[in-house]
C-alpha cells in the first residue's frame, strides 16, 4: 500500500543514521556552545549573546480518506515542507537585558508567533500574533454569490431560478428547485481567528509599577446562516460572509510595600461589526407582493463598546489575616441603527412598520464589590478561617421600546404590539470556610456559602431567589505514598413565589391593556413551566480521589465524580440531571529505559424533561362548543384560535450521553541517550441517546382536536447518535549529537460518525425523503475520515 512505504521512509532514515553511527550506546559527547554562536556572540550589537536555540522542521505526507472537515478542523496538515518550532533566547552579557522568540507552525494558517524583551526587574514587553482556523465543512454547495458594498453583502441567485420556480406549480416546485441545486458550485464553510497584540509591563521603582495590553481579534470568512420566506417549503441556508474585529486595551498600575498593595486599573473593548447587513434572492419568487418577497434580508451582531474601571488591593493584619477587596464599574454601550423591518416594498412603506426610534441607544451599567479574607489566628492551633463576599450589579438602563407591528420573514404584516426585555439583576455571594488538622495527616475543610438573585419581575418569572451550600471535603495521608480525598456538597434552592407569565402578562397587561386572565393564562408559555435557572432545586456534587505510590516507580491514581440536580417540585420542564465519571491512570516505569502509561475513564449524563404538547386550532367559530380543555384566545369575536390543555398530550425525554475513553502508551529508550521510541494509542466513544415517550397515550378531543393534534403529541424515540476517534502515534527519535536529532513519526487517525440528525441532509431537504423547495447547503460537519500521516524531521538545539 502506498501510505505503509511512506510511512517507512522515516523509519528507514533513522536506521540508516543508527547503523552509519555504529550503533553507539554510550551518550553523545557533551558540546560547548557551538563554534558559529561564540563566532555570531563577538558581532552581536549591544553586547547581546545567543544562549540557546531550538529549531526542528522536516516533511509530511498523507495518505487516506481525509476529504473530511473534521479532519482538519482547528489545524492544517499539508503534504509538504514544514516547520514544527523555533526558539531563540538572547541575553546580555551582564544578564540585565533578554530577548526571546518563539514561532509554531510557521507559513501555516494555524501559525503563532511570539517576541518577549525586557530587563530584569526593569520592564517586559511582548509582542504576539497567531491564528486559529475553523474548518466547517467542506461539502456545502451553494447557486448564491456574494458580493459586498460597503458594509452590505448581497447574496444573488442566477438569473431565471426565481422566475422558473415561482412558475411551477406547488406540487412541482421541489423537484425543478432540485434540478437548479444539481449545478450548486462547492462552498468551503470555514473561517479564520487573528489575533495580535502587545503587552508592556515597566518598573517605575521598587514599588511601583504600570503595565498596558492590547489586543487585536479578526474573524473572516463563511458561516451557515439559516432564514426563510414563512411557511414550508421556503427555508433557506445561506453561505454567510463573516467578518469582524474586536479591539481590547488593559492599562493597570499597582503600588506594593510590604504587607499592603493597591492597585487601579481599566479596560475598554471595542467590537466592529464590518458586515451590517446581508440581503438575498428567494428561490421561490421574483416579485414583490404583501404575501411574497422576492428579497430578504437579515443582520448580524451590531458595533458596541465596553468599559470597565477597577479598584483593587491587600492588606496584611494581626493574627496571621490578609484581607483584600475589588471595586470596578462597568457600562456597556450600543447605537447602532435599526434595521427597517422589512426589504419587501410593497410592506416597507405600511406606517404601521415605522421604526418608534433610531437605534437601542443601549446602556448596561455593571457593579462589581468583593472582599475576601483568610487567617491563622491561633498559631499554636492548625486552624485556617477564610471568607468571602461577592456582589454584582447588572442594572440595564436601556430603554423599553414598543414596536406596534411586525413582518414576519419579509411576507406578511402583523398588528401585535412587541416590546424588547432590558433585564436587570443582581447577584450576591458569600461563603465561610474553617480548615483544621485533625491529625498530622488528617486534614478536614467545613464550609457554607449561599447565593442570592434579585431579578427584574417585569421580565422574569422568579423575583427572588436563595441558595444555601453545605460542603466538606477530607485529606487523609496515612502513609507518604497513599492520598486519599473526598469531597462532598449539597445545595438546596426553594421559591416562595413563581409567576409564570412574567415578561408576557407585561407586555399583554401593561402595554396592551388586556384585563382578561384567561386570555393571559392561553397565550404563552405554559403556567406549569419552570425555568430551570428559576427552579426549586436540591443538589449533590461527591468527589472521590485515590493516590497511590508504592515505589517511586509506580503511580495509579483513581477518581470518582457524582453530580444530581433534581427538581421535584417543577410540574413542567427539567426534572432531574444526573451524572458521573470514573477514571483511572496507571504509570510504570519497570525499567530506567522503559516506561509506560493506561489510563481511561467513563462518563454518563442523563436529563430528565418534561413538557406538554398545546395544541393551537386557527380560525375557530366561536360559536363552536370546545372540548374540555380548550378556550378561544378571543372569545369575543366571530373567530378565533382555540388553544388547548390536556394532561394526556403530555411528553417525556430522557436525554443520555456516555463517553468512554481509553489511551495506552509506552516510552523507551532502545539505545540510552540516543535513540528513544515513543508509542501511544487513544480511543474515545460517545453515544448520545434521546428516549421520548408519553407517560399516557395521547387521546382524541373532538370536536376541537383530532389525529392531527393527536400525531403531533405522540413522542417519539430517536436512533442512537455516535462519534469515535481512534490515534495512534508511533515516534522515534534519534540523537545524532548533543546538538543534532532526527525524528521520524507515523500517525493513523480514524474518525466515524453516525447522526441521524445530520447525516440524510442535501440540498434540497433529507435525501431519503422526495425533494422540496427549500434551499440547503448540503454540508456535513461531522465526516467519517480516516488518515495516515508520516513525516520527519531535523531537530539543532543548543
Amino acid at each position: 500500500m502506498r501510505w505503509v512505504s511512506k510511512a517507512l521512509l522515516p523509519a528507514i532514515a533513522l536506521l540508516l543514521t543508527v547503523v552509519a553511527s555504529g550503533y553507539a550506546e554510550q551518550a553523545p559527547p557533551e558540546e560547548a556552545l557551538p563554534s558559529w554562536a561564540k563566532w555570531l556572540n563577538g558581532r552581536l550589537p549591544f553586547n547581546f549573546e545567543l544562549t540557546e536555540l531550538d529549531i526542528e522542521g522536516g516533511y509530511r505526507d498523507i495518505d487516506g480518506s481525509r476529504s473530511s472537515a473534521k479532519f482538519q478542523e482547528y489545524r492544517v496538515l499539508e503534504e509538504s515542507p514544514f516547520m514544527d518550532h523555533l526558539r531563540l533566547s538572547m541575553e546580555t552579557k551582564d544578564k540585565k537585558h533578554y530577548i526571546d522568540f518563539t514561532t509554531l507552525d510557521s507559513f501555516k494558517q494555524d501559525q503563532s508567533y511570539l517576541f518577549r524583551a525586557g530587563q530584569y526587574g526593569g520592564y517586559e514587553l511582548e509582542v504576539f500574533w497567531d491564528q486559529i482556523p475553523h474548518l466547517l465543512s467542506t461539502t456545502g454547495r451553494t447557486l448564491f454569490t456574494t458580493t459586498h458594498e460597503d458594509s452590505t453583502a448581497s447574496l444573488t441567485l442566477p438569473p431565471g431560478v426565481a422566475s422558473t420556480v415561482q412558475a411551477a406549480t406547488p406540487a412541482t416546485r421541489g423537484s425543478v428547485m432540485a434540478g437548479f441545486l444539481v449545478n450548486a458550485a462547492p462552498t468551503d464553510l470555514s473561517f479564520l481567528t487573528t489575533k495580535a497584540g502587545f503587552k508592556m509591563k515597566y518598573n517605575l521603582t521598587d514599588s511601583l509599577d504600570v503595565g498596558v495590553r492590547y489586543t487585536f481579534t479578526q474573524k473572516d470568512g463563511t458561516i451557515p446562516f439559516g432564514t426563510g420566506f414563512g411557511g414550508p417549503g421556503s427555508l433557506i441556508e445561506l453561505p454567510a460572509p463573516l467578518f469582524n474585529r474586536t479591539h481590547q486595551v488593559e492599562a493597570k498600575t499597582q503600588y506594593a510595600r510590604p504587607g499592603w498593595n493597591v492597585s487601579l486599573g481599566g479596560a475598554a473593548s471595542i467590537f466592529d461589526q464590518g458586515i451590517d447587513n446581508i440581503t438575498f434572492d428567494n428561490p421561490l419568487s421574483a416579485t414583490d407582493s404583501p404575501t411574497v418577497a422576492s428579497r430578504g434580508r437579515t443582520t448580524m451582531d451590531p458595533n458596541n463598546q465596553a468599559y470597565n474601571l477597577f479598584l483593587s488591593g491587600g492588606v496584611s493584619l494581626p493574627l496571621q489575616t490578609r484581607v483584600t477587596g475589588k471595586v470596578s464599574y462597568g457600562w456597556r454601550l450600543q447605537t447602532q441603527d435599526f434595521v427597517p423591518h422589512t426589504i419587501n416594498p410593497a410592506l416597507a412603506a405600511n406606517p404601521l412598520l415605522a421604526l418608534p426610534k433610531r437605534d437601542l441607544d443601549g446602556d448596561v451599567q455593571t457593579t462589581l464589590v468583593t472582599i475576601n479574607g483568610t487567617s491563622r489566628p491561633i498559631t499554636t492551633v492548625p486552624l485556617t478561617l477564610s471568607g468571602g463576599y461577592r456582589f454584582y450589579d447588572f442594572n440595564n438602563r436601556s430603554s423599553e421600546i414598543e414596536f406596534t407591528a411586525h413582518t414576519v420573514r419579509d411576507t406578511s404584516l402583523t398588528a401585535e404590539t412587541r416590546a424588547n426585555a432590558p433585564f436587570s439583576y443582581t447577584k450576591q455571594n458569600g461563603r465561610l470556610d474553617a480548615g483544621y488538622s485533625l491529625l498530622k495527616d488528617l486534614h478536614l475543610n467545613m464550609g457554607y456559602e449561599w447565593e442570592r438573585w434579585d431579578r427584574d419581575p417585569k421580565y422574569r418569572e422568579v423575583q427572588t431567589s436563595d441558595e444555601h451550600f453545605l460542603k466538606t471535603s477530607l485529606d487523609f495521608t496515612p502513609i507518604d505514598w497513599l492520598l486519599l480525598r473526598g469531597a462532598y456538597r449539597r445545595s438546596w434552592r426553594n421559591i416562595d413565589k413563581y409567576v409564570p407569565q412574567a415578561h408576557h402578562a407585561h407586555i399583554v397587561t401593561d402595554i396592551e391593556g388586556e384585563t382578561d386572565p384567561e386570555v393571559l393564562e392561553l397565550q404563552g408559555q405554559s403556567t406549569l413551566l419552570r425555568k430551570f435557572d428559576e427552579a426549586d432545586r436540591t443538589r449533590d456534587r461527591v468527589e472521590i480521589l485515590a493516590s497511590i505510590t508504592p515505589i517511586e516507580t509506580l503511580n495509579f491514581t483513581a477518581t470518582y465524580g457524582l453530580m444530581r440536580d433534581d427538581f421535584d417540585k417543577s410540574p413542567l420542564g427539567l426534572q432531574e440531571s444526573r451524572g458521573w465519571s470514573l477514571g483511572g491512570d496507571l504509570a510504570y516505569s519497570p525499567r530506567p529505559w522503559l516506561s509506560f502509561f493506561v489510563n481511561y475513564m467513563r462518563e454518563e449524563f442523563k436529563y430528565d424533561q418534561l413538557s406538554r404538547s398545546r395544541p393551537v386550532v386557527g380560525n375557530v367559530s366561536t360559536a363552536t362548543a370546545l372540548a374540555p380543555g380548550c378556550a378561544f384566545t378571543s372569545p369575543s369575536a366571530a373567530t378565533s384560535n382555540a388553544v388547548c390543555d390536556f394532561t394526556d398530550f403530555n411528553w417525556r425525554s430522557i436525554n443520555r450521553d456516555r463517553v468512554d475513553t481509553y489511551g495506552v502508551g509506552a516510552d523507551v529508550s532502545l539505545i540510552p541517550n540516543r535513540l528513544n521510541l515513543r508509542l501511544s494509542y487513544s480511543f474515545s466513544d460517545a453515544d448520545t441517546i434521546i428516549d421520548s415517550s408519553n407517560p399516557v397515550a395521547p387521546e382524541l378531543h373532538p370536536p376541537t382536536t383530532g389525529a392531527t393534534q393527536r400525531a403531533t403529541a405522540t413522542a417519539v424515540r430517536y436512533p442512537l447518535a455516535n462519534t469515535n476517534l481512534h490515534t495512534l502515534i508511533a515516534a522515534l527519535r534519534y540523537n545524532m549529537t548533543k546538538n543534532w536529532s532526527l525524528n521520524g513519526e507515523y500517525r493513523f487517525e480514524q474518525f466515524r460518525e453516525t447522526d441521524w440528525a445530520t447525516d440524510a441532509i442535501g440540498t434540497s431537504g433529507l435525501t431519503t425523503l422526495p425533494p422540496t423547495a427549500d434551499t440547503y447547503l448540503g454540508a456535513r460537519f461531522l465526516q467519517n475520515y480516516n488518515a495516515h500521516i508520516a513525516g520527519f524531521t531535523l531537530r539543532y538545539k543548543f
